[in-house]
């Protein structure tokens, strides 16, 4: 080799020994990044939402131990309803297995909204008046949540309200609390 190879051929080592520890060296890559502190609270999980606002509910309404048992009842019952449905385990071949399994899930949801409402007319019956009007303000206010709080979406319509108008159109219920 001559001297000019030999020159390069170390220039070379010496470079590649120097990349090699910069790479050693240099930070790890973060892994996933980090859920901040303010979103792990309790009431930040969708699971712990429902059960505080159930727990919130149970509070205000200051149930008795009558009560209790219908109070329960009904708990159970929303939560199920908020359950995923049956998992499959191949996923549907064609349009026809995908309607059946589409009419299974549509059957097993209506069974569900069935229990959660008549558990709901067995809390009512056992509630006092003052209790149903707590009741019915709280499932009110917060029905929309999951819709964005649109006042035209869900129980946040106010009463007769027929649905989302096209934009720019005012509601047609003169009672709507957001016609202006």
């Amino acid at each position: 080799m001559n001297k000019t190879n030999r020159i390069l051929a170390t220039v070379a080592a010496v470079g590649a020994l120097a990349f090699g520890g910069l790479a050693a060296a240099a930070p790890a890559p973060e892994a996933a990044p980090q859920v901040p502190p303010c979103m792990q609270a309790p009431h930040h999980q969708p699971q712990n939402r429902i059960a505080l606002r159930y727990e919130a509910l149970e509070r205000m309404l200051t149930l008795k131990e009558d009560q209790v048992s219908a109070w329960k009842a009904y708990v159970d019952a929303r939560v199920a309803l908020g359950q995923p449905g049956k998992a499959y385990d191949k996923p549907a071949v064609d349009t026809q297995d995908r309607l059946e399994r589409r009419a299974e899930r549509a059957e097993a949801r209506a069974a569900q909204i069935r229990t959660v409402a008549q558990s709901r007319a067995e809390l009512l019956k056992v509630l006092t008046p003052e209790q149903k009007f707590v009741m019915e303000k709280f499932e009110f206010q917060h029905q929309g949540v999951r819709r964005h709080a649109n006042p035209h979406h869900g129980m946040m319509q106010g009463p007769g309200c027929g649905g989302v108008p096209p934009h720019g159109v005012p509601c047609p219920n003169t009672e709507c609390p957001v016609r202006k």
